[in-house]
């Protein structure tokens, strides 16, 4: 049970901060005309995202096997944001 619920908070909280980092850095990085094209781009690879957990729950066939993978993904793409990006260019 409580592997289930560190899971579940990990996805939460790390994937809704890999998303918000992504959006606000599309905005900061690109002019106003452009802003809404991008953003647009951003919510398709959500989707995209979302394509490939549903392949994955296929061939998974075991829903712990497909959580530990979720959350395996939140945590590698997390520790990208956080050693891979520089700081906000609005604050430079």
């Amino acid at each position: 049970y409580w592997i289930y619920f560190m899971s579940r908070f990990l996805i939460g909280v790390l994937g809704n901060a890999c998303f918000v980092v992504a959006y606000v850095l599309l905005h900061e990085l690109t002019s106003k005309k452009y802003s809404t094209t991008f953003s647009n781009i951003n919510l398709v690879s959500f989707v995209l995202g979302e394509f490939l957990v549903l392949i994955i729950a296929y061939f998974a066939r075991d829903w712990k096997i497909l959580l530990y993978f979720m959350t395996f993904y939140c945590i590698i793409g997390i520790f990208l944001v956080i050693f891979g990006l520089t700081e906000s260019p609005s604050y430079l």
